[in-house]
């Protein structure tokens, strides 16, 4: 994930074991559910828009039916 911290936004290379249909989802701090997206056959890179966040600590889930994992994203 590139830049983080970021200004405007997350740019996710996703690993091929993910490359089928996925679920994004943005959490804040307090586990409020910001942002969420199903991606169908995902390619890379994958944007995540976040120039409209206050500046804090974020959580990006990816998960499909056999995996998920969860990173932390700073926005500045």
């Amino acid at each position: 994930m590139t830049p983080n911290p970021t200004l405007s936004g997350w740019n996710l290379r996703i690993p091929k074991e993910y490359k089928e249909d996925l679920y994004i989802s943005l959490f804040d701090m307090s586990n409020r559910l910001i942002y969420k997206e199903r991606i169908e056959k995902a390619n890379n890179p994958i944007f995540i828009e976040g120039e409209c966040l206050t500046p804090g600590l974020y959580f990006i889930h990816i998960s499909n039916i056999n995996n998920n994992f969860t990173l932390k994203a700073i926005k500045i």
